[in-house]
């Protein structure tokens, strides 16, 4: 080769080696991540689905958590025996609601249990007349004071509330005409009935 030509050829602009040493590091770069472009979207792409499906499967698990499963008021109201002379009967009722459906603590009345404060659920207690203490522990202890007096019925409403970390309870006496209604959709979970539910 002539000494023209071989100056040429070495002073020649080496066309592409910019590219391909981008190229090099990029891959060089992959290999020790083990995640290209595509495996970041992805995985990113996954993790936010699976945060939705998280979210989905939690509320659906909130929304059928515990609701009270057994014969509606109508079916056993004819089976409720009547009211013995000198007591008063006690009704706690419960909602279906979204709020802390898992929450379904014990009822106490005066440290007695006496049933379990479940959504869409409702059950009687017979008391000598006198004064009363209701409580129940979710996040708190929620108590109400009433009274009894004699043949009477009361009814009370049991609630869950939005707490700090967990469901708070809270009780409320309601008016009989207000309470049958609400215990038109709701099923009877106190003790087993000597009659049979018609």
């Amino acid at each position: 080769m002539c000494a023209v030509c071989h100056q040429n050829v070495t002073s020649a602009p080496k066309i592409g080696v910019g590219w391909r040493h981008s190229v090099l590091l990029i891959i060089r770069k992959w290999a020790v991540s083990g995640e290209t472009t595509v495996d970041k979207y992805q995985k990113k792409e996954y993790m936010t689905s699976g945060v939705c499906r998280f979210f989905v499967l939690f509320l659906g698990a909130v929304l059928l958590a515990g609701c009270a499963s057994g014969p509606k008021y109508g079916e056993v109201n004819g089976a409720i025996p009547t009211l013995k002379e000198g007591q008063g009967r006690v009704y706690f009722l419960r909602s279906s609601a979204f709020v802390g459906g898992a929450a379904q603590p014990l009822i106490y009345v005066n440290n007695q249990a006496v049933g379990r404060s479940e959504p869409g659920g409702f059950f009687f207690v017979d008391l000598p007349a006198g004064s009363y203490q209701a409580k129940a522990t979710a996040e708190t202890v929620s108590s109400l004071d009433f009274t009894v007096y004699r043949n009477e019925t009361k009814y009370i409403r049991t609630a869950a509330t939005f707490g700090l970390f967990f469901a708070r309870m809270e009780f409320t006496v309601i008016h009989e005409s207000m309470a049958e209604k609400e215990m038109a959709d709701l099923s009877y979970t106190g003790r087993s009935l000597s009659t049979p539910p018609k």
